[in-house]
């Protein structure tokens, strides 16, 4: 094979890498939006009309504990504990464990 032969290979291959690359790039947009609007959907289901719920879900910024959250609202916490429940359940909070105490964190 001559060596302009395999430039224009190696070219073509390199071409064709780059489309497969912005191909793959656009997939994982759509699908990362996908996953966001499905996980708004979630939101809007568990939190629903419920004020506490809402209440509890925006005071999950990663910094306060079952406690923290039962104090600001003046809730007790065995409530508070069973509503977090629900929104770990459905996978819009996630808690962090520092020591002996949890953390929650919104998903979204």
């Amino acid at each position: 094979m001559e060596s302009e032969q395999k430039e224009e290979l190696l070219w073509r291959i390199l071409k064709t890498l780059e489309d497969i690359s912005g191909k793959i790039d656009r997939l994982t947009s759509i699908l990362e939006f996908s996953q966001k609007r499905d996980l708004e959907s979630r939101v809007q289901e568990v939190i629903g009309k419920s004020e506490v719920r809402r209440d509890i879900y925006d005071l999950c910024d990663g910094t306060r504990s079952v406690r923290k959250i039962a104090s600001v609202l003046e809730k007790s916490v065995p409530h508070i504990s069973i509503q977090i429940a629900e929104l770990e359940k459905a996978g819009i909070v996630r808690a962090k464990k520092v020591g002996k105490e949890k953390f929650y964190q919104r998903v979204l």
